[in-house]
């Protein structure tokens, strides 16, 4: 829930041309999403560390998808490898 909240705070922000600050909030969600995985894997809730994988993917292309704005390139490259 914190991190979905994070994302479509960062989705706002990057709508409004604030990309640096909408970066900072999809990698936060990303922070969170991780250790939510690593979390449900710990305690074998595999469903749910499905479901945090699919979320990171997604979160993962957001940021890659902002970088490529902000002209990084090689940075999104490696994000989008990594969804």
């Amino acid at each position: 829930a914190v991190a979905e909240q994070l994302n479509s705070i960062g989705t706002e922000l990057q709508r409004r041309g604030d990309t640096r600050k909408a970066l900072k909030f999809h990698q936060e969600a990303l922070t969170i999403l991780e250790w939510n995985k690593c979390n449900a894997l710990l305690y074998d809730f595999v469903e749910k560390s499905k479901a945090f994988a699919i979320d990171m993917a997604l979160t993962l292309r957001k940021i890659g998808n902002i970088l490529r704005e902000m002209n990084d390139f090689v940075g999104a490259s490696e994000i989008q490898g990594m969804s």
